[in-house]
């Protein structure tokens, strides 16, 4: 079913001798390749070293809050280094892994690195290597913490909605899976200001079919949605053509094998544009018109909601947002400048013991376990005309249109 896809260890060459190791060179990407096919294999299902995690940001010289209050929070808290195997429920070990030695880290297959890959646009290259990279102003514990994180940067616009987020995610995925670290079994998408507790995904996600399966996942407070966004709606409550959207989204491998061909053909992004849509519902389009089954992970709701068995938050370091939300509602506490940062998530987290994974709901009712009704697509002109996307020939994307959706729902209609 998926379409076959070249494992490339292909690797653009160190521009500088003076970079974190962070980009290889080709011999370093191939036996990096080899070395970890060979750990994969020995790897429990429910290791997180198995999941990569993408995120996408951007940073300018002029300014460098996304760096400084997102991503070297994160891998300072939920994407550290994983703990040693004697303590792995002691998470709060994480945050003083080998601080006196940063370069421990530089490594993407040190055996308890987890990278946290971060697609940003060329645009933001200069500004992120002569930060994070080459800086003397930072302190040693930053300097480590730039090491934990893994550029990728990709050819597309600058923005926070729309086309941007869109290309980034469609043409940072093809990247790694592609040119960089092809072995995992599962792709993290998510935007940057998430937090999630990774162990526990893990978990969860290993109870799913083989990873070969094309198959993605989506916490379930992201809820079947018709298709679409605001005027460009298939405005119908018919059960095939309501479908979650996607963020954060868990990519099988074998997902990502069946929409490689399309990834690279500009899928994402002309399905955004067709829309007028940014990643989370271009992903819902996207993967409805493949048909991809989507899995339900227990819910990631916005700050300040927790609850034992939730897989982390949203709206993290958004200091915008708690503004407003206190604005909102009197019942709100915790709710002080800072309340909603990475570190002070974290703590509260820790507060929480995930569930043991057979009481979760969507792991114990089978109700619970899919959404439902995913062949939709095969309703709409775009698929009377053209067929599934994976038959399509290589280089082409046949863009559905809004009006190719309305134009079957409304030739049903009247059958």
């Amino acid at each position: 079913m998926a379409v076959p896809i070249l494992l490339s260890v292909l690797n653009n060459n160190i521009q500088s001798a003076n970079r974190f190791q962070s980009v290889f060179s080709l011999s370093r990407e191939s036996v990096f390749s080899l070395s970890r096919e060979s750990v994969l294999e020995n790897l429990p299902r429910a290791s997180v070293h198995r999941i990569a995690f993408i995120t996408f940001s951007y940073i300018k010289q002029n300014d460098t809050n996304k760096l400084f209050n997102f991503l070297l929070p994160a891998v300072d808290t939920w994407a550290a280094p994983t703990p040693s195997p004697s303590s792995e429920h002691d998470l709060n070990t994480t945050l003083n892994v080998n601080k006196n030695n940063p370069n421990e880290f530089n490594n993407v297959d040190h055996p308890r690195e987890v990278p946290l890959y971060v697609v940003f646009s060329n645009t933001s290259r200069e500004a992120f290597e002569d930060t994070c990279l080459q800086s003397d102003k930072l302190t040693p514990h930053q300097r480590m913490l730039c090491s934990r994180i893994h550029p990728i940067y990709v050819d597309c616009p600058e923005g926070k909605f729309g086309e941007s987020p869109c290309c980034k995610q469609q043409n940072g995925l093809v990247e790694i899976f592609d040119k960089k670290y092809p072995l995992y079994d599962w792709y993290a998408f998510f935007d940057d200001d998430v937090y999630l507790r990774k162990e526990y995904v893990a978990r969860l996600l290993a109870e799913l079919r083989p990873p070969d399966f094309p198959m993605a996942a989506a916490p379930y407070n992201k809820e079947a949605r018709a298709i679409g966004f605001g005027r460009k709606l298939c405005g119908t409550d018919r059960k095939e053509f309501l479908y979650p959207w996607g963020q954060p989204i868990f990519y099988s491998r074998g997902a990502i094998k069946m929409m490689e061909r399309g990834y690279r053909a500009n899928s994402l992004v002309s399905q955004c544009a067709a829309f007028e849509l940014t990643h989370d519902v271009g992903n819902q389009v996207l993967n409805w018109m493949y048909s991809l089954p989507i899995a339900m992970l227990p819910p990631l709701p916005e700050l300040p909601h927790m609850r034992g068995d939730f897989i982390g938050s949203h709206w993290v370091g958004r200091e915008d947002m708690r503004a407003h939300m206190q604005l909102r509602s009197k019942a709100m506490t915790s709710t002080s400048v800072g309340s909603w940062s990475f570190h002070e998530t974290h703590k509260k987290w820790m507060e929480f013991d995930p569930p043991k994974v057979e009481t979760v709901v969507t792991v114990k009712d089978e109700t619970m376990k899919w959404y439902k009704n995913v062949t939709g697509f095969h309703q709409t002109l775009t698929y009377e005309l053209h067929g599934d996307p994976q038959t399509w020939e290589e280089g082409y994307w046949y863009t559905m249109q809004y009006s190719d959706c309305m134009h079957t729902i409304n030739n049903t209609a009247h059958v």
